[in-house]
């Protein structure tokens, strides 16, 4: 009895967390074509005498992901919903947690979709590589995020998802400045 109850639950963790990672994977075209044109773009553009600033293969590459990871996140806030489909707002904090292994799962998701925000904004920007401005850029992101569910009524409004999306671009800017370090550490150092 009680290890039907254990097997159904971590039965059903896993169909949860399954479906919720295929569904960002339906989007994949569309979010690599997004990013494919912009490298397209960006080739044409340069072919044709315009682009005055050169950007490195390293940048543009970063840019890439950057466009690809943005696309991915508006299409799974926005464009993924029907409007009017989930209108609310929740300022109780850690309200989404939950009692059950599906909320808390679907609380830790919100952490990690926003790593990648952490790791790719201090490549791409050069000023954002202080922590502080990097997390408050996270923080901004998700208010923006919040607010224009709530306006299109095409996700609740929680401020979980703020706390979560913050703290989720904090661990990805401390994997990208371990990155950083043990990167540096590894280049030869040149004394004169």
């Amino acid at each position: 009895m009680i290890s039907d109850i254990v097997f159904n639950g971590i039965s059903n963790a896993i169909k949860y967390t399954i479906r919720h990672v295929m569904e960002p994977i339906r989007y994949l075209p569309w979010v690599l074509f997004t990013g494919i044109l912009f490298l397209v773009l960006e080739k044409a553009w340069r072919l044709t005498g315009h682009g005055k600033v050169t950007m490195t293969r390293k940048r543009r590459w970063i840019l890439f992901f950057c466009i690809v990871y943005i696309t991915a996140i508006l299409i799974l806030t926005f464009f993924s919903r029907t409007p009017g489909s989930r209108v609310g707002i929740t300022i109780e904090l850690f309200h989404t947690w939950g009692d059950t292994t599906l909320e808390h799962i679907s609380f830790l998701g919100n952490i990690i979709v926003f790593i990648p925000f952490g790791i790719l904004l201090p490549l791409m920007f050069p000023s954002l590589q202080k922590a502080h401005f990097c997390i408050l850029e996270g923080f901004l992101f998700s208010v923006f995020l919040e607010l224009m569910q709530f306006a299109t009524a095409r996700g609740y409004s929680q401020t979980d998802d703020i706390v979560t999306n913050t703290l989720g671009a904090g661990i990805g800017w401390c994997i990208y400045k371990l990155c950083r370090h043990v990167y540096e550490r590894r280049q030869p150092r040149v004394t004169s």
